[in-house]
């Protein structure tokens, strides 16, 4: 309503209106838009000037300042909003139109109609139609947030079945392989067990012997500076014992190296592969080939002095782990190859070691 936040005086005049117009309200609207005309018409045609001044004035001061609330908000009551306008229009809509500053809807409210301003109830539509524009787009927001939130929702537990099954499926496929290794390994080592027999024939190669722990047993890893006689060994070449403090790096020696180092080498894993020297290089070169860069692997003639500083009688091969022997009158790759697969401890693959080194996996 226009009298809505006025002062006091204002709203008392305000009020003193309306009721004047809630006598009879069409007949004030068509008083109203004859006075209106008039003043139009005087104004157009210069005539009566100051009769045409003095009602034109009167009207804007009284007709619509009032409307106004003297530049007060020109509102719609909630009575005014939610009755309806009547079927017939007043004659003062009929004459002034939009222009005419305020509308003055036909709305029922204390017991008659009272004046309100067209833009005032543009602007209060136009109000509750952006409200209702905003709650719309803050409706459609929030779905949309909500089909956002929900997708993303599905898309993580899409992903979190996803990992799950490839959990399950890894986890179920590590099962098999290590429910598989063993029968794989031992497939292996069968076929290679074969087909190593019939080359430890050909090769001439004897078992693989374990010659046990050097005697005393207390001095089995004990660490010298001197060795004792290589005849004071369980086997030539010694295969434990008292030994040098470092051990002897892998690879091939063109002569022989320090038998200390080469024993404590055994001691960390290592393979010794001893040769003749009266074996030839044609004959020494696949071997050398086949084992070149080995880790823990060393390739060396075994001539030393003094008795048993040289292989046995027939033999020009002598494959040697911690405590384990084996002899071949001819080098043999297979041989070999499978005597290093037992007896050299690899990290890769520990379960494949067969041996007893006490110090598995430290370097030479």
């Amino acid at each position: 309503m226009a009298e809505r936040g006025q002062a006091g005086g204002v709203r008392a005049w305000i009020h003193f209106w309306h009721d004047v117009v809630g006598v009879d309200p069409h007949l004030f609207a068509y008083l109203v838009a004859t006075a209106e005309t008039l003043v139009a018409l005087g104004l157009v045609l210069g005539a009566f000037s100051n009769v045409t001044n003095l009602i034109g004035g009167l009207l804007a001061f009284v007709i619509w300042p009032t409307a106004e609330g003297f530049g007060g908000p020109c509102t719609v009551d909630a009575m005014a909003r939610s009755s309806p306008e009547p079927a017939s229009r007043p004659a003062h809509d009929l004459f002034t139109g939009p222009s005419s500053g305020c509308r003055i809807p036909h709305t029922m409210a204390r017991g008659g109609w009272r004046p309100s301003d067209r833009r005032g109830t543009n602007r209060t539509e136009g109000q509750a139609n952006g409200a209702k524009a905003r709650r719309v787009a803050e409706q459609q927001r929030r779905q949309a947030l909500r089909r956002r939130a929900t997708r993303r929702r599905r898309a993580i537990r899409a992903l979190g079945a996803a990992v799950a099954a490839l959990v399950v499926v890894g986890a179920g496929l590590l099962v098999l392989e290590s429910r598989a290794a063993p029968q794989q390994r031992a497939r292996a080592e069968t076929a290679l067990l074969s087909g190593t027999a019939v080359a430890a024939r050909a090769a001439g190669c004897g078992p693989v012997r374990d010659v046990g722990s050097y005697q005393p047993t207390g001095e089995d890893r004990a660490h010298v500076t001197a060795l004792p006689p290589l005849s004071s060994y369980p086997s030539r070449p010694p295969a434990s014992g008292p030994h040098f403090a470092a051990p002897l790096g892998g690879g091939v020696y063109a002569s022989p190296p320090s038998l200390g180092e080469a024993i404590h080498s055994l001691e960390h894993g290592a393979v010794d592969i001893w040769v003749s020297p009266s074996l030839s290089p044609a004959a020494l070169r696949p071997l050398v080939a086949a084992f070149a860069g080995a880790d823990h692997v060393l390739i060396a003639p075994y001539d030393y002095p003094g008795p048993g500083g040289t292989l046995p009688a027939g033999a020009r091969v002598a494959l040697v782990a911690w405590q384990h022997v084996q002899f071949c009158a001819r080098p043999s790759i297979a041989v070999a190859r499978a005597f290093v697969g037992a007896y050299r401890y690899e990290g890769a693959d520990p379960g494949a070691y067969r041996g007893d080194a006490p110090e598995l996996g430290a370097p030479i």
